[in-house]
């Protein structure tokens, strides 16, 4: 109780009063000629805590720029997590002269948040109208971001797939002679998405497994969606085929993805999942709903995508008949594909280049050119 109050009635009215603007304005009074990010939060997790979607990024990014509690000129925000002061630092940021650049996501549509949609794209379109400059996850999350927030594109805006760590998530050597694991892993805030893989395992004879990882994040609580997923696998009777695990740690992903071999990505419409990048730079082929920004994350040597239809006022799962023709498909020249999920990740998703064009988006923007 005394924590909850010293939070609430000190430690937040401090950050919000004084601690916020005091950052920016110092960012002013004392200029510096180079880029100086703050990413709206105090504290960036380092690489063996519990992090996931657009904290990894800033994880990424801040081991070269560093987070920058105080003199800060650039406000760097990920449209996933904004932080809960998010308006009154876009706010005194601008105040105080510092530049805004936002990483875009994806945006809200019923489909996805039947109720409360339009509220969640106000904020974000609000943002994004103040944005010295905005990089777009993919094509797929420019395009809505244009339509759903009826929003224009800053001058400076740039599509740039979510990086990998390449060094990190390296090839491995996979034996494909016994039994053929199929993971589903991520944040699973849908049913649907463990109910294809399921359904796709019963379509496969019994040498496939699935593993499932991550978040259970579609009922009230993760017990009770993982207690639903379990009836489910007992339902299609493939209950001794499928191991349901819970989160992992990032740290821990490069072996998840070394002890399977394949990854499933039965979510539609995703923007441009992290998670399938790690999997194809160790190697690890795709098969996916081929909607959102994964046709242009998985190339056709990597993996293949099932036909999935873009409905953004209805979810509508891929067909798992489509997902096991698929599976089969990719195990039956399994070497390739492998290779090939390699060579599209050095191609399309290595941190270093991405790393370098946010240094020459922060300088432009900061010099104004």
């Amino acid at each position: 109780m005394a924590a909850r109050l010293l939070e609430r009635y000190l430690l937040r009215p401090f950050e919000i009063l004084i601690k916020g603007p005091g950052r920016f304005a110092l960012g002013r009074i004392i200029p510096s000629s180079k880029p100086r990010v703050f990413y709206g939060y105090e504290r960036i997790p380092g690489r063996d805590e519990p992090a996931s979607g657009g904290i990894v990024k800033l994880q990424d990014l801040s081991e070269e720029y560093p987070n920058c509690r105080w003199r800060a000129n650039t406000l760097y925000l990920i449209s996933s997590c904004y932080p809960w002061t998010v308006r009154w630092q876009v706010k005194t940021a601008r105040f105080f002269g510092a530049k805004i650049v936002l990483n875009q996501n994806g945006v809200a549509y019923p489909a996805w948040k039947p109720e409360g949609w339009e509220e969640e794209n106000q904020r974000a379109a609000w943002i994004h109208h103040r944005a010295s400059a905005v990089v777009y996850q993919s094509q797929f999350c420019r395009k809505c971001a244009l339509e759903w927030l009826r929003e224009n594109a800053p001058e400076k805006n740039e599509v740039l797939l979510n990086p990998v760590d390449l060094e990190t998530f390296r090839p491995v050597v996979r034996s494909i002679e016994s039994e053929f694991t199929l993971l589903l892993a991520g944040s699973h805030q849908f049913g649907y998405r463990v109910r294809t893989a399921l359904e796709t395992l019963s379509a496969l004879d019994d040498s496939y497994v699935l593993v499932v990882a991550g978040a259970y994040n579609w009922k009230g609580s993760e017990s009770e969606a993982m207690e639903e997923a379990k009836a489910w696998a007992r339902e299609l009777k493939v209950e001794d085929r499928v191991e349901f695990r819970g989160r992992y740690l990032q740290s821990e992903a490069p072996d998840l993805f070394g002890t399977s071999h394949l990854l499933l990505h039965t979510k539609v419409m995703d923007p441009c999942p992290r998670l399938v990048a790690e999997a194809l730079a160790t190697g690890l082929p795709v098969v996916y709903a081929s909607s959102g920004g994964l046709p242009e994350m998985v190339s056709e040597e990597a993996g293949v995508g099932v036909v999935s239809t873009e409905n953004f006022e209805t979810e509508e799962p891929a067909d798992s008949r489509g997902f096991a023709v698929a599976v089969k498909k990719v195990r039956a020249d399994y070497e390739r594909y492998s290779r090939g999920a390699r060579v599209c990740a050095k191609e399309r998703f290595d941190r270093k280049p991405w790393i370098e064009e946010h240094g020459k988006l922060f300088r432009s923007v900061k010099e104004g050119n």
